[in-house]
């Protein structure tokens, strides 16, 4: 994905600020979480990835 990163702060409109937050994310890593980034996408690329379906491997190097 690209696109733009962007902290979500006071300045933004109050709607967004309280959807965030009432989101009821939590984050897994232990310690002060005080930020909010949103991503905006712009571009998306990359491979789909099927449950349950592998693709070939590309020789012995695909798994160190």
């Amino acid at each position: 994905m690209r696109g733009l990163a962007e902290e979500i702060t006071g300045a933004h409109r109050a709607e967004l600020v309280e959807r965030t937050t009432a989101t009821g994310v939590t984050p897994w890593a232990p310690g002060e979480h005080g930020h909010w980034i949103r991503l905006i996408p712009q571009d998306i690329g990359g491979r789909r990835i099927v449950p349950g379906q592998l693709l070939p491997a590309s020789g012995d190097a695909a798994y160190p």
